[in-house]
This record gives structure tokens, sequence and C-alpha cells, in this order.
């Protein structure tokens, strides 16, 4: 009976492993969609970019704004996406409420999480502005937005066939990849401050990267302007 238990709740939590990350992600991209192909393809199709940048504010400060503001419906759309999945596990369901025991690390679990949230609306969120930047209308910034969702569901796919042991440090330094693998394994009930730490640090780097591309871009009137 015990050997039977431990497989069904293994089993649960194997399912709860596979489908939090892809709502959580879906949740993060949803919030930060609507807005992100209009943010800046939107206002180049419809004539409105050059009377916003006659306003007296830095090109910094609107780029900043801009890519805070989609970020922001991402992060808030990624946490209620979260909040829904562990209400309906908790209350919905028994085997995988039992698999999914939180109670005794719910301060860990939750700010670990809150910061692959964050950090991957962010870098998602900046990804979007920039090719919302080259394209120049919203139906070709719909264009770029469909191959990048493919592009970044890749490592959940990848991320399946793995077990939490399998993973290497190396695997947190990987953009994108690291934020699968950290919700891999806090699903699995591992709290690992290093982990966390090179999830973190990679994915900053990255936005610093990417967030010196889109200034280098929003500083240039062909990218902002549009070909008009």
């Amino acid at each position: 009976i015990e050997q039977s238990v431990s497989k069904e709740d293994t089993s649960s939590l194997y399912m709860v492993a596979i489908y939090a990350p892809l709502i959580i992600i879906i949740g993060i991209l949803g919030g930060i969609l609507p807005s992100a192909n209009d943010i800046f393809a939107g206002e180049k199709e419809r004539k409105t970019m050059e009377a916003l940048l006659m306003v007296p504010v830095k090109r910094l400060h609107l780029l900043v704004g801009k890519w805070f503001t989609i970020s922001t419906f991402g992060v808030l759309s990624g946490v209620l996406s979260t909040i829904s999945f562990v209400l309906f596990v908790r209350y919905f369901t028994v085997t995988l409420n039992d698999a999914l025991n939180l109670t005794n690390h719910l301060v860990a679990f939750g700010a670990s999480l809150l910061v692959a949230i964050t950090l991957f609306a962010l870098l998602a969120g900046l990804i979007l502005c920039i090719f919302s930047l080259l394209a120049s209308s919203v139906k070709e910034a719909q264009s770029y937005t469909s191959q990048i969702i493919t592009v970044a569901m890749l490592p959940y796919f990848l991320m399946m066939g793995k077990s939490v042991n399998e993973l290497q440090s190396s695997a947190f330094l990987i953009p994108i990849y690291n934020v699968f693998a950290l919700m891999k394994q806090l699903l699995y009930g591992v709290y690992d401050m290093q982990s966390l730490a090179y999830t973190a640090g990679s994915l900053s780097v990255c936005i610093i990267v990417l967030f010196t591309i889109g200034y280098t871009m929003f500083t240039k009137s062909r990218w902002v302007l549009g070909k008009g």
C-alpha cells in the first residue's frame, strides 16, 4: 500500500510539474501580448509616434515607461495564473493537492516563483518591444510574435523529459530554459539558492544586453518612425 501511494503521489506531482509552468508562462505572455504589439508598431502605423517624441521627456524614460507597463501586465497575469492554479489544485483535486504540498515552504516557493515570473516578464516584454520597433505595422508585429512564442515554448518541451535530479548547474545559466528548470525544482520542493541566483543573474545579463539594443534602436528615427 505504501508503495502504491508513493507511485500515485509521484505521478500526480509529475502532472503538476507538466501543467503548472505551461499555465504560468502562457499567463505571462497573455498579459504582455495585447499591448506589446501595439506599443511601438501601432503608434508608427497610426502616425502618433511623432507627437509622442515632441513631448519634453527623454527617450530613455519613454522606452522604460512603455517596457515597464507591458511587463507589469505580464507579472500581474502570471501571478494571477499561479494563484488560480494553486487554488484549483487545493479545492478541486485530491491527489494533486496531496502531491503539491506547499504548506511548509509557502514563503520560499512564492518568493522564488515571483522572482522568476518578474524577470521572465521583463525579458519577454523587452524582446517584444524590440520586435515591435522592427515592425512597421501591428500585423507585422503579430507575425513576429507568433514565431517568438514558438521559440519561447521550446524549453518547456525539452524540460518535460528531465527529472529534477538530472538538472545541472549549467541549466540555470540558459535564459528562458532556466525559468522552466527553476519552476520544476520549486514544484518538486527543491529550494536551491544557487539555482535561483544563476537564473536571476543570467536573465539580468540578458535584460541589460537587450535593453542596450532596444535603447539604441529607439534613438534612431529609422526604427521609431517607420519606413514612411
